[in-house]
């Protein structure tokens, strides 16, 4: 399936948790690629450069212009379903959040 990839337009300090808190979603993110996987772990895997830069993998359409970071902790992946927010284990759904709010 085609995944949505949104890498934040800066990111914050490291020790900062707030961005997990209040990721400043959709406002804060760029649209940079789409990619063809089949779960937000191969997204995310196929979004970071381990042998090669990461927009050189053929499942990769780019939406700006490299070089790009990888993506990391407080990126979003929309998997189809809606926006998750990338946490340092695991997934946040964006779209629920915002159905309670």
């Amino acid at each position: 399936m085609i995944m949505k990839v949104y890498h934040r337009d800066s990111l914050p300090h490291p020790l900062d948790l707030n961005h997990c808190r209040n990721p400043g979603w959709p406002r804060l993110y760029t649209h940079v690629a789409d990619v063809e996987a089949s779960g937000l772990e191969e997204a995310f895997r196929l979004t970071n450069s381990l042998e090669r830069p990461w927009w050189e993998n053929e499942e990769i359409t780019l939406k700006t212009e490299p070089p790009l970071r990888s993506t990391s902790v407080g990126e979003v992946i929309d998997d189809g379903s809606g926006p998750k927010l990338c946490l340092a284990v695991g997934w946040r759904d964006l779209q629920e959040e915002a159905k309670v709010t």
